[in-house]
């Protein structure tokens, strides 16, 4: 649970200083510049574990009847 934790903080850290440095260079709204930021490494993020969570097993199989 820890590394989950500091794995969450390092991205939002990540995505407040990419996106603001963004943002200082293009002269653009610092507040949408870390929100695209943050969608980006989301999306990142997603691609990157996709193959990961098709091999997971659900949750919430149906018990075994009999």
């Amino acid at each position: 649970m820890l590394g989950m934790t500091l794995t969450a903080c390092g991205l939002g850290v990540t995505a407040a200083a990419g996106g603001l440095t963004v943002a200082y260079h293009l002269a653009t709204p610092p507040g949408a510049t870390i929100a695209l930021s943050a969608v980006g490494l989301l999306a990142v993020s997603a691609l990157a574990t996709m193959p990961r969570r098709g091999r997971r097993p659900a949750a919430h199989a149906p018990a075994p009847v009999g």
